[in-house]
């Protein structure tokens, strides 16, 4: 994975603790997904998306991830 969903999760200011609990999967998923070890499911990206759209109203949905 690149660093898109770092990046806008720290631009949202949230941990990766807590985009794992709310997204409700354990912190070292989240990681893994994160760091590209795993992918993130479509519903994770669903609730991704809506947690950061929160703080940066202006993000897309392709800003985040790769649409294909």
């Amino acid at each position: 994975m690149d660093e898109k969903i770092r990046k806008y999760r720290i631009l949202a200011g949230f941990s990766q603790s807590e985009v794992a609990s709310k997204i409700n999967i354990c912190k070292q998923s989240y990681c893994n997904k994160e760091n590209g070890i795993t992918d993130f499911t479509k519903k994770e990206t669903g609730k991704i998306y809506l947690l950061f759209k929160t703080k940066l109203p202006e993000l897309k949905l392709e800003m985040l991830f790769n649409l294909n």
